[in-house]
């Protein structure tokens, strides 16, 4: 089977099978498209012409069955194109892409009953303990890090609730190296100094960092420093996009 598209967007979301509600319901991309029931997530591939685009699936209402097609191609000013689809309707195609993008939160806790002997273990989701302060070295880089090639950000599970940058010398995904060692509590992480890839760049301290969520009143910022749960949950972590959905009482909230 295959499905052709006209693309005019750099960067297109496409929605090919039917999906429920999203935390956001004005996203029109997610309305242009006719539905495919047939189609299948696990073997399809993304041409231009001859040239396979890398591409990926998205779940965007959380319920763990993927909703739309990404893929990334390149446009002059004014170009069109027509993009193929090709699917399976049955089985499975493993397709290999550069990876760009990652989306990671390591957890310093027993797995699965059992101490983990020193080091963090990258998990796909974690509930944030109510007695968790900031540099007690229960999460690397103390919350979820999500990164391009390009550049690479960081989030606060403790009462900051902000968001962070790292500046990295390098075109590389480097999370996976960052804070392994940061074992100890209330100590001066290691991400502090110049490294290979880089470092933290960004002192945060009372700031709403590179943009969070705040309150303007009397002429001062009042941040979210109090919460009643937060649970964060890596939704995806795909070699064109990743993202992480961070759930606070009954609000959702997506970076990306």
């Amino acid at each position: 089977m295959k499905l052709l598209i006209k693309v005019s967007l750099i960067y297109l979301m496409l929605l090919l099978f039917g999906c429920g509600k999203t935390s956001n319901e004005n996203q029109p991309i997610a309305q242009d498209y006719p539905k495919h029931p047939d189609f299948n997530p696990d073997a399809f591939v993304v041409f231009d012409k001859d040239k396979e685009l890398p591409s990926q699936t998205e779940d965007i209402n959380g319920d763990k069955n993927p909703d739309r097609v990404l893929f990334l191609t390149d446009l002059n000013s004014k170009e069109t194109k027509d993009i193929t689809i090709r699917y399976s309707k049955e089985g499975v195609k493993t397709r290999k892409y550069t990876k760009r993008t990652q989306a990671v939160l390591g957890d310093y806790k027993l797995v699965k009953g059992e101490y983990t002997g020193g080091r963090f273990v990258d998990v796909d989701s974690a509930k944030v303990p109510a007695n968790h302060i900031a540099h007690d070295a229960l999460y690397r880089i103390e919350g979820p890090g999500w990164e391009s090639d390009l550049i690479t950000y960081r989030f606060y599970l403790d009462s900051r609730n902000r968001n962070d940058i790292f500046g990295k010398k390098v075109h590389e995904l480097v999370l996976q190296k960052i804070g392994v060692n940061d074992l100890v509590s209330n100590s001066k992480e290691s991400y502090t100094k110049m490294l290979d890839w880089g470092m933290d760049i960004f002192k945060v301290g009372e700031s709403l960092g590179i943009g969070s969520i705040g309150i303007w009143y009397d002429n001062k910022v009042y941040t979210v420093s109090k919460t009643d749960s937060v649970i964060c949950i890596i939704a995806d972590n795909g070699p064109i996009r990743s993202e992480f959905n961070r759930r606070c009482g009954k609000f959702l909230y997506r970076f990306s």
